[in-house]
C-alpha cells in the first residue's frame, strides 16, 4: 500500500505556512489550514459556537424535513426520534462538548415532529423531561442530548488507563497532568501551545509508536 501524494494534504500546526509550503512541494502534496474537516469531523474549530454545529443542525432540519409526518402515526414518530435525530449527531457528541443551547435546539427539533407536525399544532401532552426519560421510569425512552453527549465523553476517561501505548494517550500524558483516573486539562505541562505539536516532540511521540 503506498500514500497517494496527489490526493493528500499537508496541514500545519501552529507551524508558518511557508515553512510547510516546501514541504509539501517536495511531496507533490496539497496544502491547507485549519479549520479542515477529517472524515466528517471539523478540525480546529470551536465547538463553543454555534457555527461550529451547524452542519449537524442542518442534517436534523433536511431529515425532518423529508418525513411526511402528517402521515406517521404517534408510535412512528417515536421511532423516527429515536433512530434518526438522535443518532444524527452522534459522530460530534462522541468527540466534542456539546453548548446547552445546541442540544435545546436539537430537542426543539425533536419535539417539532413529536408534538406539532407540519400542519397543525398539537398541544404537548407530557413534558420534555419527562418523555426523554427511560420507559421504566415513565417515559418514552427518547433519552436526553446532554446526558447522551456525557456519557460518550466519559468514555474517553474509560480507555485512557486502558490504552496506554496509542498515540493519543502518549500526547496526552506530554500536555496534560495525568493520573489513574485520567487528565486535568485544565493543568498543563507546558506554557506554550506548540506543545506537542512541534515537529521535535511529536518525533519522539512518534518514534515510539
Amino acid at each position: 500500500m503506498k500514500i497517494n501524494w496527489k490526493k493528500s494534504c499537508l496541514v500545519g500546526i501552529n507551524t508558518n505556512i511557508n515553512y510547510y509550503k516546501d514541504i509539501a512541494e517536495d511531496l507533490e502534496c496539497q496544502t491547507s489550514a485549519l479549520p479542515i474537516d477529517y472524515l466528517g469531523v471539523p478540525l480546529g474549530g470551536n465547538p463553543r459556537t454555534r457555527e461550529f454545529w451547524l452542519p449537524v443542525l442542518d442534517r436534523c432540519k433536511k431529515r425532518l424535513a423529508s418525513w411526511k409526518d402528517n402521515y406517521l402515526s404517534f408510535g412512528g414518530q417515536i421511532t423516527l426520534i429515536k433512530t434518526t435525530l438522535s443518532n444524527l449527531p452522534i459522530y460530534y457528541l462522541s468527540i466534542f462538548k456539546i453548548p446547552r443551547m445546541i442540544a435545546h435546539e436539537i430537542e426543539r427539533l425533536q419535539k417539532q415532529l413529536l408534538w406539532k407536525g407540519n400542519a397543525t399544532f398539537k398541544h404537548y401532552l407530557i413534558k420534555w423531561k419527562i418523555a426523554s426519560q427511560p420507559k421504566r421510569e415513565g417515559g418514552l425512552g427518547i433519552g436526553g442530548i446532554l446526558k447522551r453527549n456525557d456519557a460518550l465523553l466519559r468514555k474517553w476517561l474509560w480507555r485512557f488507563p486502558l490504552e496506554q501505548s496509542l498515540l493519543e494517550a502518549s500526547i496526552i500524558r506530554s500536555k496534560f497532568r495525568h493520573g489513574i483516573d485520567g487528565w486535568n486539562s485544565s493543568h498543563l505541562l507546558h506554557s506554550t501551545l506548540r506543545s506537542p505539536w512541534n515537529l521535535s516532540n511529536l518525533s519522539s511521540l512518534l518514534s515510539s509508536h
